[in-house]
């Protein structure tokens, strides 16, 4: 299950296409944007394997992609799905505690300030749950394990 926010989506089609190429089925891609003019990419998708959802209504369900899984597709939740997530910080997080409910492997896709690259300036810097350490999204990420962030005290949202 993809699930991807606004601009998210960009790098979730080129793992939806990977994903198809090395077989695996199926393949469920949920797109949420503000309003329907900032899709892009839908060509590309299946549309029986495709959710949108916009923020005005203006495009499939009126909402948060998230609220659209859980109302339109909740079998998409079911069936050990493992869940990809690519856009806003918010909008990771929600998935995170979706995932979690439903005790679903969710990996997050996180964008962070790369100051140094290296790891060095810490401007990346992702507090982990029962971890005394820092993730550093340059080095260790930008995919990274939804459970092992403490979303609670994450910096930015």
């Amino acid at each position: 299950l993809l699930v991807a926010g606004g601009r998210g989506a960009a790098p979730l089609l080129y793992l939806e296409r990977l994903l198809r190429e090395r077989g695996h089925e199926p393949i469920r891609f949920a797109f949420g944007v503000r309003s329907g003019d900032l899709f892009f990419g839908l060509d590309r998708l299946r549309e029986s394997d495709l959710l949108l959802a916009t923020d005005d209504g203006s495009v499939g369900h009126p909402g948060t992609v998230l609220d659209a899984i859980t109302t339109r597709r909740p079998e998409w939740l079911r069936d050990d799905a493992v869940i990809y997530a690519c856009g806003p910080e918010i909008l990771l997080r929600h998935t995170a505690a979706l995932a979690a409910r439903h005790g679903l492997a969710c990996q997050v896709s996180l964008e962070g300030v790369y100051g140094c690259g290296l790891g060095l300036c810490r401007g990346c810097a992702v507090p982990l749950k029962d971890e005394p350490r820092f993730l550093m999204q340059c080095i260790e990420g930008p995919v990274v394990d939804a459970a092992r962030i403490d979303w609670e005290r994450m910096p930015h949202e």
